[in-house]
């Protein structure tokens, strides 16, 4: 009888965790996209800046492309967060862009660290599960 309780918490623990694994795994998917968009918005602000093309392409989207002239060439606006929104150098822009990547990366090695954990937890319990039946 202890036995029989002991494998239904440990099944209990197994969904859980599988869940959160679950959860976890689409936390990893968001960052990876957030990392793929700074690296991609600071490659398309440095080819900006040196091309010094008096037009740019400017992607609106829904396949959607408009070309534009920059009103202030080397200056872009920035949001920083809760709808503000600054004007900054595309020099600093660039170093806030690597800055916000070098977080999202230290981020996504986290959390790939918490769900290697987690992946052996499920192991062991998975083992467990097996020998009981």
């Amino acid at each position: 009888m202890a036995q029989d309780q002991e494998m239904q918490k440990k099944a209990m623990e197994f969904r859980m965790l599988q869940e959160r694994g679950a959860a976890m795994q689409g936390q990893l998917t968001a960052l990876k996209n957030l990392i793929e968009e700074a690296e991609s918005t600071s490659k398309s602000l440095e080819a900006l800046c040196a091309t010094g093309q008096e037009s740019v392409l400017f992607p609106l989207g829904a396949g959607v492309i408009v070309k534009a002239k920059p009103l202030s060439p080397g200056r872009v606006l920035v949001e920083e967060g809760a709808g503000v929104v600054l004007e900054k150098d595309a020099k600093d822009a660039m170093r806030q862009l690597e800055q916000r990547r070098a977080k999202l990366i230290q981020a996504f090695d986290s959390f790939n660290s918490q769900l290697s954990k987690l992946s052996e937890r499920l192991d062991v319990l998975r083992a467990d599960l097996m020998q009981y039946r």
